[in-house]
């Protein structure tokens, strides 16, 4: 009987690798002192640019966790979420971008517009004066050197995993951008529309 239960533990131990479980006590341990760093913002949290935002997701959005941006079709998500890339990436995180919606010049001027504040019809027209092009030159430095990469290359939520890791290896990827979720293509297995939806929601919880 022993050396069943022996067996039988052996077995539940293969079967469960790479879940291994940790001491309560360990992990408090640990929570407490990361409560505890004087540059705990820095290092254990992204703050957004929005005060009030910060407020309702209790000061920033923690690293580890995925966060999802909901809203109506037309109201400023991906305007909001390019404003988090940016945040992130001054903050000193690496930060990945990936589009599902948008072409990345069409990325690109979104964010000039957002950071010279001349209107983005007016940029998507190409109808721009001297002064207006002397002001996108000048917020490009501010923009140029940030630690952030965007793709829009990326379609199946396997392709974004991957991307990931490899960036995480790279340039030691922080904070990922997927815009928007339901166009990550799932596995072709996964028929069902809204179980396609949930298993990338899933895989991108793990990423997380």
């Amino acid at each position: 009987e022993e050396r069943l239960r022996d067996l039988r533990l052996r077995l539940l131990a293969s079967e469960a690798s790479g879940a291994a479980v940790r001491p309560l006590g360990q992990v408090l341990e640990e929570a407490g002192e990361n409560l505890a760093r004087r540059d705990r913002p820095r290092t254990f949290s992204i703050r957004t640019p929005y005060p009030g935002l910060n407020t309702l997701l209790a000061g920033c959005m923690r690293l580890g966790v995925l966060t999802y941006l909901g809203a109506y079709a037309k109201t400023g998500k991906t305007a909001m979420a390019l404003e988090f890339v940016k945040e992130a990436a001054r903050a000193g995180f690496p930060t990945l971008c990936v589009s599902r919606e948008m072409l990345l010049y069409a990325l690109a001027e979104r964010m000039l517009s957002q950071e010279s504040g001349i209107s983005s019809s007016v940029i998507r027209a190409g109808d721009l004066d001297e002064d207006e092009i002397a002001m996108l030159r000048a917020v490009l430095p501010r923009l140029r050197d940030l630690p952030a990469w965007l793709t829009e290359r990326a379609v199946s939520i396997g392709q974004i995993e991957a991307l990931a890791r490899l960036e995480r290896d790279r340039h030691g990827l922080r904070f990922l951008v997927v815009d928007y979720l339901q166009l990550v293509r799932a596995p072709k297995w996964v028929q069902d529309r809204r179980a396609q939806v949930e298993y990338v929601s899933a895989a991108l919880k793990t990423l997380a």
